[in-house]
């Protein structure tokens, strides 16, 4: 029996009616673009780049202008010795309550650390680090991203595929029973015949329903996926493959090397190594230069000294160097070491993970496509079978029961050789993301 074309493009005119054909790579630039969380990463991202400056880490001069004002009123007991001739020169007391001082002090004060045992360095490689970081989990969010929209987008193709095959076989149904009820106004066939032909037809509608709910939940989830708020309905297209081929060789080298996950692990790795150094040097003394310019006035109720002022600048040197803190920081520099060891078995630990994951994607590529290969030779296998068995069918010598078979046979056929061709697709990208390839 021959498909209606012509009825099988209105169907197909029909079906698209209404939709917009969304490709795979447009699914992935607006699930990337739109994403809530790319974008928080982002603005994460930004913050931590400004961040990175040598003001933030010490190493630049400080200048603070600073100024001080002070009253104070108190009781004064004060013995003064005279200038009188030793051994026994007369003294003066005072006492008096409400004594009163006034100090201003104001003027520039300016400091430079010479050397810090190399913290300040460490501090901005730190900064850098943590810069470098949030940009790895922006990409790593993006791969992500990535690897949920091809898994929607690819399980969508496959029961869009599968709605068309079975709308196919709707249409041969129909035509089917359009014939046989023009047979039985000759009594040609019993109506138990059309009614086996209208429960085959009904069976696959059933089954187009289930699949379209099924596909307007994934839809869902896609639309959710790119931020899309819209009513709209799309059509998924099969994707062509760009994926290079993965030379299996040096696997393991090709997914620590460029796998965003383990890219963010080293680079913490790289920064237990440097808050290491920082902790130990802390350990060091420390030498800062300072230097301060300005005035300072005091006026006093009772002293010998009524009023002093003074205008001018004083620089120096101080160098500081902690004795003693209880061990706090030897349990920070243990602690870093430990850091660094734990990050460095993540790495280790999640590299063995990827590697097994991409070698399981390889072998279901080698499986699926021999499969693919087997299951086109069953499909020719079946056209035939189903082609014969229309041709007996229409003469009467096979029951509907039969022609099911054949028509369900090569229908699940191929349904299976789309799924493969989808499933293969699907395994080398995957691939591809944890290999890190664009």
């Amino acid at each position: 029996m021959k498909i209606n074309y012509i009825a099988l493009l209105i169907l197909s005119a029909q079906v698209s009616w209404g939709q917009q054909v969304l490709s795979l790579n447009e699914a992935i630039d607006r699930a990337v673009s739109n994403n809530p969380a790319v974008q928080i990463q982002k603005q994460q991202t930004a913050i931590a780049t400004n961040n990175v400056s040598k003001a933030n880490t010490g190493q630049l001069p400080t200048v603070d202008a600073v100024g001080l004002a002070s009253y104070t009123n108190n009781y004064t007991d004060i013995n003064i010795r005279t200038f009188q001739p030793p051994p026994s020169p007369d003294e003066v007391s005072l006492s008096e309550w409400g004594v009163q001082s006034l100090t201003a002090n104001v003027g520039v004060e300016a400091s430079y650390v010479l050397w810090d045992g190399g913290a300040g360095s460490y501090r901005y490689q730190l900064l850098s680090g943590l810069s470098e970081i949030e940009a790895d989990k922006q990409s790593l969010i993006i791969n992500n991203i990535i690897k949920g929209t091809v898994e929607l987008y690819l399980e969508l193709v496959k029961i869009q595929n599968q709605v068309e095959i079975l709308n196919e076989n709707v249409m041969v149904t129909r035509e089917r029973i359009s014939k046989l009820r023009d047979k039985r106004q000759f009594s040609k066939v019993s109506d138990l015949d059309v009614l086996q032909v209208e429960t085959s037809l009904n069976q696959d509608l059933s089954t187009i329903d289930q699949l379209n709910l099924l596909k307007q939940n994934l839809q869902t989830d896609l639309k959710t996926l790119m931020n899309d708020i819209t009513d709209s309905e799309y059509s998924y297209e099969y994707p062509e493959n760009t994926t290079t081929v993965i030379n299996t060789s040096d696997l393991r080298d090709q997914i620590k090397a460029n796998n965003p996950e383990l890219q963010l692990i080293q680079r913490g790795i790289y920064l237990s190594a440097t808050e290491l150094e920082l902790e130990k040097a802390s350990l060091k003394p420390t030498l800062v230069s300072f230097g301060n310019a300005g005035y300072f006035g005091q006026r006093n109720d009772v002293q010998q000294l009524a009023q002093l002022q003074t205008v001018g600048a004083t620089v120096g040197i101080k160098a500081t160097y902690r004795i003693f803190d209880g061990g706090s920081r030897k349990i920070k520099v243990q602690n870093a070491k430990v850091s660094q060891a734990i990050e460095t078995n993540k790495l280790e630990q999640r590299t063995d993970e990827l590697l097994m994951e991409a070698r399981k994607q390889l072998q279901n590529i080698v499986y699926l496509e021999i499969q693919l290969q087997r299951e086109k030779l069953n499909a020719e296998t079946y056209q035939l079978n189903y082609e014969k068995t229309v041709d007996r069918y229409d003469l009467g010598k096979l029951p509907e029961i039969t022609l099911r078979e054949a028509e369900l046979a090569l229908i699940n056929s191929k349904v299976t050789i789309a799924n493969y061709q989808v499933d293969i697709e699907k395994a080398k990208r995957l691939v591809g993301l944890i290999t890190g390839q664009p």
